[in-house]
């Protein structure tokens, strides 16, 4: 209903594959169904990150770029969401003498041609910046961000990839020009690096944590995070397929907000861990017998999470309030 991360590149279907392939004449592998989806064949988060390449190979035209947003926007909308933050990294699409300038450009025609045709959806879209690159790559990302965010379509940006290549401290030069600028911004952290990749990510100005899982937390540091008005979103499948949570019932959303942190749930990537937010709402009502009080907590959470303006947060409020119960009702 509210998804606050959606990968594009870990969201395309069987369909957009071969589509994009044919209008690229680009051969597909034999097993490239296999490439598609990580579910019961990763043992960390490593392994898990090696199936972006098959989807990014596929999505080094402006062309293939246009299509799958457009694709991904239009399948958001079909199934019932009010408001999605779509990600994805403009620097992973420029093999073929692209610019990110032309790939956000890209993207954002197909965002747009999406929300047309369905206009009871909005979505907005966040620039990742990857640990994987340099600063100075980055620092693009973070520019067009801030330059595009006029159009009120490009919110923020992330920082993304695996987290033992460099922490987060490393690109402090981005978010302090994020911060100059007013451009808000997330952070994956808490993955494979332990607890103080977190704090650094609140203390450099995260208005949001993905995944976070490495927190132990202790009075001190719940009170630092309350402080700093930060929210944790939550992907519990793909915390289930990277092994950093063995089963469903032992994903600590609870213990989190039992704390006074702020947490949402999110679905992250659709065809990558073969879900979406309904599945993962469904899975916490099945596996940590969420209330419906509880559904709706954490979708306001989102709202409130989300980089909207405040006029937009309340719009957005009043559209879950009227259609919380119908939501409801379809998944359990």
């Amino acid at each position: 209903m509210i998804d606050l991360q959606v990968h594009l590149d870990g969201s395309l279907t069987k369909e957009d594959i071969l589509y994009l392939a044919d209008m690229q004449r680009i051969e597909l592998p034999e097993n490239w169904e296999d490439l598609l989806c990580a579910k019961d064949k990763c043992k960390n988060v490593r392994e898990y990150l090696k199936y972006f390449d098959f989807p990014l190979s596929l999505l080094q035209n402006v062309d293939a770029v246009e299509y799958a947003m457009y694709s991904l926007t239009t399948r958001l909308a079909k199934q019932g969401l009010l408001y999605a933050e779509i990600r994805f990294a403009p620097a992973l699409h420029i093999k073929n003498y692209l610019t990110q300038e032309r790939v956000i450009k890209a993207a954002l025609r197909g965002l747009y041609k999406g929300l047309y045709e369905y206009p009871d959806f909005d979505a907005n879209l966040i620039l990742v910046c990857m640990r994987e690159f340099g600063l100075e790559t980055n620092m693009i990302t973070c520019k067009h961000a801030i330059n595009y965010s006029k159009d009120n379509k490009i919110v923020g940006i992330d920082l993304a990839g695996n987290e033992r290549v460099k922490p987060c401290k490393y690109f402090a030069e981005v978010f302090k020009l994020a911060n100059k600028h007013g451009l808000p911004f997330v952070i994956h952290a808490g993955e494979t690096r332990d607890a103080q990749e977190v704090l650094d990510a609140v203390e450099l100005g995260a208005r949001r944590i993905s995944h976070g899982l490495s927190l132990d937390l202790e009075p001190k540091v719940n009170y630092y995070l309350y402080s700093h008005n930060v929210t944790f979103e939550f992907s519990p499948t793909q915390n289930l397929d990277c092994k950093i949570i063995p089963d469903y019932e032992s994903f600590p959303i609870r213990k989190y907000t039992q704390a006074g942190i702020n947490a949402t749930i999110t679905s992250g990537n659709l065809t990558i861990s073969n879900t979406n937010i309904n599945k993962e709402y469904i899975h916490m009502i099945k596996h940590l017998n969420f209330r419906k009080d509880e559904v709706y907590d954490y979708l306001f959470k989102a709202v409130q999470a989300s980089f909207l303006s405040v006029k937009e947060k309340g719009q957005l409020i009043n559209k879950l309030v009227a259609r919380f119960e119908y939501f409801y009702n379809s998944i359990i």
